[in-house]
């Protein structure tokens, strides 16, 4: 299981250092959750919002680009190879002397007789994919502010822990169960988790019915009904969260049930309820049974 140590610091104040990183790994460890790795995420600074002005093509490379790009305080001239980037998309800007996750030190230079004043990421660049395709076109819907710092928007400079948590210690499958070891091995205090909900007064039961066949297996399965629901990307740093976990960020919907599955260990799935029949029946398979 992969735990973000930043993650944990909404609950324990915990000391973000190689030094400290190594000392909480080794009593974790010695307290019976097994740390088998640690995973460093890197630096980001020097990387901005900005916004691309025009696109022309490269007058010496039939497959590069030269992009005018608004960087806030001022506009620099960027040479890029990316098959996606457009005019008027807001990306990712590294700027001269800006540094990437995987130690990469972004410097002025000239790339094919034509001067970069920096460099448009991709998100492989910025270490939340494996590989991408091109450059990040940021939807539209994240708010973002031209010049607005990404090591702000997401979370860097952060260790992941990867446990091997025994069977016998189901409270440490998450990420709060983490915190309050954290907090138990280190003598801290454990912040509350915040799970007030606003409510109406029309119950979930006038939508959809819950049928439990065996309350042994299953001794309870509960419904919330969601109304006004856009479907869309989540927050950034929600996002760079779940890649830190190990998990693809794909929706808001998704990505947020990801999240406290995480979080608190509860188990969660959002369901389309205009596509769901006047109940939901909690049961075993039957021998035979195409799922």
């Amino acid at each position: 299981m992969k735990v973000p140590i930043r993650w944990c610091t909404d609950y324990v104040d915990v000391e973000i250092s190689p030094e400290a990183i190594a000392r909480l790994a080794e009593r974790l460890t010695l307290a019976g959750i097994e740390v088998e790795g640690i995973e460093e995420t890197g630096k980001l600074d020097g990387v901005v919002v900005g916004r691309v002005i025009s696109v022309r093509p490269h007058p010496n490379a039939d497959k590069l680009v030269l992009c005018s790009v608004d960087a806030g305080a001022k506009t620099v001239e960027v040479v890029c190879g990316a098959p996606n980037v457009v005019e008027g998309a807001l990306v990712p800007l590294a700027l001269d002397g800006a540094h990437l996750p995987n130690g990469m030190a972004i410097e002025k230079r000239k790339v094919r007789g034509e001067l970069s004043d920096g460099m448009i990421c991709s998100k492989q660049e910025l270490a939340l994919e494996e590989k991408s395709d091109g450059i990040w076109n940021f939807d539209p819907s994240f708010g973002l502010e031209v010049g607005d710092d990404l090591s702000d928007l997401l979370e860097y400079d952060d260790y992941i822990f990867d446990f091997k948590v025994a069977s016998n210690r189901p409270d440490c499958a998450s990420v709060y169960g983490v915190a309050r070891e954290i907090a138990a091995v280190l003598d801290l205090e454990l912040r509350s988790l915040e799970t007030n909900v606003e409510e109406t007064d029309d119950p979930a039961a006038d939508v959809v019915r819950i049928a439990i066949e065996n309350p042994a297996d299953t001794p309870r399965y509960a419904a919330r009904i969601m109304e006004g629901i856009a479907i869309g990307p989540s927050p950034l740093r929600l996002q760079h969260r779940l890649v830190k976990a190990g998990m693809r960020p794909l929706s808001n919907v998704v990505d947020a049930t990801n999240y406290v599955m995480l979080e608190i260990g509860q188990p969660l799935h959002p369901f389309d309820a205009n596509g769901i029949a006047d109940e939901i029946t909690i049961r075993r398979a039957t021998e035979g049974e195409t799922f």
